[in-house]
């Protein structure tokens, strides 16, 4: 266990035992009056330069109510040189019981849970406190809340992570996402099947458009294997580095053409000898850059999608070939930068009928991804 995630479940832990009351012997007697201008001086006054909590984000009247906090002395004294202090012989005062008991009638309890929490956990300090003066209000009062109350709701709007950007020189994660709604069968409808059917043209570009625009996040992991021009050409290059890895999916880089084509392959790569696999999950698919050298533009009439028609002879395995695809629907041949023995014609054991084959093509590069949740 990293010394981060182990100073983290300490946090808890000690967030547990504040939480929990057992074994105290300290009762601190927290309400009951209005603040007066001194009052405040454990809450808003430093006592050095890692402790200050802003008194003024609660409303006075928060302070006539009277709450009891059962906490320990121990932690409090180690984490709190104002503690360190009213703990000590002097100043603490012991019941019948043995315990110690300290009142601070003129402070607001919410503002004391909120002062336990951070002396307990740390995490006032580590996570919000450096942060204090950039900080947008509405995220402040978020944050009290949420140190005040573990079913808090907050009502800041929360913007999502950053996307770590595909590791691809040739696709982009707005074609990564497509490539997952393909995966999950999220798109069929909107493709009008295969491309097959032209009765309702107008209506599936609406659609697929919709889609397009929608996809953005990226639900899978993307695992480079093989990129071509960093490994090699060959298709022992492409073999040692992808066979028995799974699920993968194929792009490929033309050359002398605006377009990216690939597939996903459910089943893997293995260095069996010119043998078919069965699967009715697989695909391949054209996209088509239209000249604009700006790989994040997609449109309807850019994109086709081929499932497979013969899923008996969905994915073809050879050792003397890169990714194959219903050979010869989409094959990689042997040192494809070299020669033009690549094949792409969706019309074998993949079929569409408004895409444009090419019989015969050099590859610029192509990259293997392993795609898993």
């Amino acid at each position: 266990m990293s010394s981060a995630k182990l100073f983290d479940r300490l946090s808890m832990d000690l967030l547990k035992i504040l939480e929990n009351s057992q074994n105290y012997d300290v009762i601190i007697k927290i309400g009951g009056e209005y603040p007066d201008s001194t009052s405040s001086y454990m809450f808003s006054k430093k006592k050095n330069k890692n402790e200050e909590i802003s008194y003024n984000c609660f409303h006075e009247n928060d302070c006539c109510k009277m709450e009891e906090f059962y906490v320990h002395s121990l932690l409090l004294s180690a984490r709190s040189p104002y503690f360190r202090a009213a703990l000590s012989n002097e100043w603490a005062k012991k019941d019948e019981k043995g315990i110690i008991v300290l009142k601070k009638p003129n402070i607001s309890p919410k503002v004391f849970k909120v002062i336990l929490k951070y002396i307990y956990t740390d995490d006032y300090y580590k996570k919000v406190y450096p942060f204090k003066k950039i900080l947008p209000k509405s995220l402040k009062k978020d944050i009290y809340g949420y140190f005040l109350s573990q079913g808090y709701n907050p009502k800041s709007v929360i913007l999502p992570p950053r996307i770590s950007p595909i590791d691809s020189i040739i696709i982009t994660n707005k074609h990564a996402s497509l490539i997952e709604c393909w995966i999950q069968k999220k798109s069929d409808d909107n493709f009008g099947n295969n491309g097959n059917n032209n009765s309702n043209n107008a209506n599936i570009s609406n659609r697929n458009n919709s889609l397009i625009n929608y996809t953005k996040r990226l639900e899978f992991n993307w695992s480079l294997l093989y990129r071509a021009s960093r490994d090699g050409y060959s298709s022992s290059d492409f073999h040692l580095k992808c066979d028995n890895r799974g699920a993968c999916v194929v792009v490929i880089k033309i050359r002398g053409h605006d377009q990216i084509i690939g597939g996903f392959n459910p089943i893997g790569w293995y260095t069996s000898r010119y043998e078919y696999y069965s699967t009715s999950d697989s695909f391949i698919f054209s996209i088509n850059l239209n000249n604009s050298h700006h790989q994040n533009a997609l449109n309807q009439e850019n994109i086709k999608l081929c499932r497979v028609k013969d899923a008996s002879r969905a994915i073809y395995q050879d050792p003397t070939r890169g990714p194959t695809f219903g050979y010869p629907d989409l094959s990689i041949s042997d040192n494809c930068n070299e020669n033009s023995r690549s094949n792409f014609e969706p019309k074998f054991h993949y079929l569409r009928n408004d895409i444009n084959p090419i019989p015969g093509f050099y590859v610029d590069d192509y990259e293997i991804f392993q795609v898993f949740k």
